[in-house]
């Protein structure tokens, strides 16, 4: 009798629900790639199954439409916040589906005129030139400390500048 009840008791959690949270993201107009955090989802309207919940990543790209990208904080209902959570996930006896719609607009690209490109891709040009001049400055000064230290303590055990070819002839 025991026996048959523990394995009751059993069947019954093993066959226990679960909490399935569900993600679609909704686009007008349709079609542009979506991707969650960085992965490629698919063609909008897509569907997507989740873990956790907190701030994911939205990027939604089309050919003549602005790319938008916004972080979407997706909040946990009641039931999953302790001590509900361990109910919610083990012992309901149905599953639980936590649907969540996110509607997104995205808007035309505007086009750009020549000229505009041009000073954009200048303006870029010369703020790289001056990060590599800098960053070749900061190397440089690096390098050149490191061989100060090392001259510096071969002076002090007395291999001076002339002297510590001597240890080799």
């Amino acid at each position: 009798m025991k026996r048959t009840a523990l394995i009751i008791g059993l069947a019954l959690l093993a066959a226990a629900g679960c909490v399935q949270r569900r993600m679609t993201i909704i686009s007008e107009p349709a079609g542009p790639t979506a991707y969650l955090d960085g992965d490629e989802l698919g063609k909008t309207p897509v569907t997507k199954s989740f873990l956790f919940y907190g701030g994911r990543e939205i990027r939604l790209e089309m050919d003549g439409y602005e790319t938008l990208a916004h972080i979407e904080q997706i909040e946990a209902p009641y039931y999953q916040n302790f001590p509900l959570d361990l109910v919610a996930d083990v012992f309901v006896p149905w599953t639980i589906t936590d649907r969540r719609f996110y509607p997104y607009k995205l808007k035309k690209a505007e086009p750009v005129s020549k000229a505009d490109f041009v000073a954009r891709a200048e303006a870029f040009r010369t703020e790289y030139k001056a990060s590599i001049v800098k960053l070749r400055r900061e190397r440089n000064a690096a390098e050149m400390e490191r061989r100060m230290a090392e001259r510096r303590k071969r002076e002090k055990e007395g291999l001076g500048r002339r002297k510590w070819y001597r240890l080799f002839f």
